[in-house]
């Protein structure tokens, strides 16, 4: 059994183990379906048109990828980063399986229940692996948005 297998079937076991937690990514908006007269507004974080109208039901116009997900509970090393102010609180890591790492690189935000979260970091191991120079897994730290 090669070791992605071996990966494959333990990121299984704790993703059930947990509940079978997911994570919705919505794609960059270069993949959104907009009605005509509307844009993405940064300073607004919304959909407006030219009069600043905010389109309502936004999720109706993203497109959007269902991630599998395995929580990575709090470490020390998280919560001392949090502490001195390097990390922004409201920061999780989750793990994803390699197959969703460029999902999660180019996520516009992700959604967990119903917190909504911009992607920080993706972070692939291990890297250089027998068999590729990629990893197999990612450790994703997110950044819950105001």
């Amino acid at each position: 059994m090669s070791l992605a297998t071996n990966v494959a079937s333990i990121f299984n076991k704790a993703w059930n183990a947990y509940g079978k937690p997911v994570l919705t990514a919505v794609r960059p908006r270069s993949a959104w379906s907009l009605p005509a007269g509307f844009t993405y507004d940064d300073d607004y974080d919304a959909i407006t048109d030219s009069a600043g109208t905010v389109l309502p039901n936004p999720e109706s116009y993203w497109a959007t990828d269902t991630v599998y997900i395995v929580p990575v509970k709090r470490t020390a090393d998280l919560d001392v980063l949090i502490a001195a102010g390097v990390v922004p609180a409201g920061t999780v890591d989750v793990y994803v399986l390699a197959a969703d790492v460029a999902t999660m690189q180019a996520a516009h935000a992700c959604q967990i229940n119903t917190d909504w979260y911009d992607v920080i970091d993706v972070g692939q191991a291990p890297v250089g692996y027998p068999g590729g120079a990629t990893g197999i897994w990612a450790r994703v730290r997110l950044q819950r948005r105001s």
